[in-house]
């Protein structure tokens, strides 16, 4: 636990468990957490489809004990009528299930002899030691939901959004061994690529650097930058952000060309997700934003993601 005033780590509970079933001593064995809790979720819980949407999952009396475990790849969470909500955020892809009410289960490792009859056709004997990581949430919603809450299928609040950023997308500083002596400088204390932070409820999926130009006085016919941009889908019920300076982008829009610090956007273009097409009439942009080459501003709907292609550049380069 966490004692760190007003952040995401002071709201949240890390679990650390070192997983080791090496050796013929665990053979045949499952290696399982279990969380029970007072949430009446009616043997009901959500998580998530490669970090992009959630599914519902519900247990079956009339199925075998594996096919209601379901996959796990980085959160489940359970949730009651009353809107109180567990979630568990995880860095590994792993498998999760509710047997009882209030249960909570996920399988950290397991190692079999033989084939389970789950397509992989052979046994799983590769164990290695790994250290398991998970950030634990709890919730309230600021109202009570409907007794149909468990036929719907629910999403992250903007709170578990950021834990599960900040579990998942750290930030990596990486040094030289042997730094030369004429340009070695002072490590840096902080680091600010952006202007400003992004709204909450905005995440970069990529960044993508182009190779250098094999003549460096040669020009680039098309831009070399490209952004993917994805905006997340959450429960506006769940009222707490995690900070006070949680923006969304119906708050404050995101704009491109102001979006990079000490350098400008020139030649900003939206295009499709494989970068191969740049009609934005075809891609259905010109109805949402207007020309983003003229205006730079960015508005994506929740669940989606856009792409734009562009130049990087310091703002005395564009001055002349």
């Amino acid at each position: 636990m966490y004692n760190c005033g007003d952040s995401i780590q002071d709201m949240l509970i890390e679990k650390e468990y070192h997983v080791d079933l090496v050796g013929h001593a665990f053979n045949d064995r499952e290696l399982i957490v279990r969380y029970k809790t007072d949430i009446d979720n009616q043997r009901i819980f959500y998580s998530d489809l490669n970090g992009f949407q959630t599914s519902r999952r519900q247990t079956y009396d009339k199925i075998p004990l594996q096919g209601n475990y379901y996959p796990m790849p980085s959160l489940a969470f359970l949730q009651d009528s009353h809107g109180n909500r567990f979630s568990v955020h995880s860095k590994q892809s792993l498998g999760a299930a509710s047997l009882k009410n209030g249960w909570l289960e996920i399988m950290l490792d397991r190692r079999l002899v033989q084939d389970d009859g789950r397509g992989l056709g052979q046994g799983v004997m590769d164990n290695k030691p790994m250290n398991v990581i998970f950030h634990l949430l709890m919730e309230s919603n600021v109202s009570a939901l409907p007794q149909t809450h468990s036929l719907l299928t629910l999403q992250p609040s903007l709170l578990s959004h950021r834990v599960g950023a900040h579990l998942n997308y750290p930030m990596h500083a990486f040094m030289s061994k042997k730094p030369h002596e004429k340009s070695f400088k002072l490590v840096q204390q902080s680091f600010a690529p952006l202007t400003a932070s992004l709204p909450c409820d905005v995440h970069i999926v990529n960044l993508k650097v182009p190779q250098p130009l094999r003549f460096s006085h040669t020009e680039a016919a098309e831009p070399r930058f490209a952004v993917l941009l994805h905006r997340r889908g959450w429960d506006a019920s769940y009222c707490k952000r995690g900070g006070l300076e949680c923006t969304t982008v119906g708050e404050e829009p995101v704009n491109l060309f102001y979006m990079f610090k000490d350098l400008s956007a020139v030649n900003v273009k939206a295009t499709s997700l494989n970068l191969l097409y740049d009609d934005p009439e075809m891609l259905g942009y010109l109805q949402q934003i207007g020309d983003v080459g003229q205006e730079g501003n960015v508005l994506i709907s929740p669940m989606e993601i856009q792409a734009y292609k562009l130049d990087l550049q310091p703002p005395s380069s564009q001055e002349e």
